[in-house]
């Protein structure tokens, strides 16, 4: 999420990377492992900051798409893949309804299921999660 949660796409290159590769170090520092994977400060983004997170050493970035003046996203981008918005008041039906394909059949048809499966692929954690939440006997 960057180094103070910034609206990435208005900085300046000097501060895009303290943005970008401070957070990085920080975060391997507190963790002691590697960290690759960046989401990106209320989803905004564009090429130029996509390239800065590549160059920064991360493997892929999560975004939030539907918003308006977004790039178009192609479905095997690893540095926009869409994120599921999670809130602190969501509950786990919220979640399970947001994993699920009925969910996203009726909010944007057929289509974006489709899209939405293909970048699925890219995100292991995320069929991980579902396993455990779907075919977990409690």
């Amino acid at each position: 999420h960057g180094a103070t949660h910034a609206e990435l796409p208005r900085l300046t290159p000097k501060e895009l990377l303290y943005e970008l590769e401070g957070s990085k170090e920080k975060l391997e520092t507190a963790l002691g492992q590697k960290v690759d994977c960046f989401a990106y400060p209320w989803g905004f983004f564009n090429e130029q900051v996509k390239k800065a997170v590549q160059a920064a050493g991360y493997r892929g970035a999560c975004a939030v798409h539907d918003r308006e003046g977004q790039p178009l996203i192609q479905p095997d981008d690893r540095f926009a893949i869409r994120r599921i918005l999670v809130q602190p008041y969501s509950k786990l039906e919220d979640f399970k309804t947001l994993l699920s394909s009925r969910y996203w059949l009726k909010r944007a048809g057929r289509h974006r299921l489709w899209l939405w499966a293909k970048e699925r692929k890219l995100l292991g954690p995320y069929r991980a999660v579902k396993r455990l939440l779907f075919e977990t006997k409690r």
